[in-house]
């Protein structure tokens, strides 16, 4: 992507010949001219799941689990 964008080829130019979308053309150029090889020598951190129950109500439980009654 880097060396088709050196060469001046659009973001839509270098999806169409790489069969990728815009964005993530785009998301790459723009990792590239912030950090140079290191940002785009591997994925970018994502976060994680969102969890499906609250960690509130998790730890709750936990604690009515571990405890004990007399």
């Amino acid at each position: 992507m880097i060396i088709l964008a050196n060469e001046g080829l659009t973001n839509e130019e270098i999806a169409e010949r790489l069969t990728t979308d815009n964005d993530k053309v785009g998301r790459r150029r723009k990792r590239f001219s912030q950090h140079g090889f290191a940002g785009i020598e591997r994925d970018a951190p994502r976060p994680g799941r969102i969890p499906a129950i609250d960690p509130e109500i998790v730890e709750e439980r936990r604690r009515q689990t571990t405890s004990r009654r007399t």
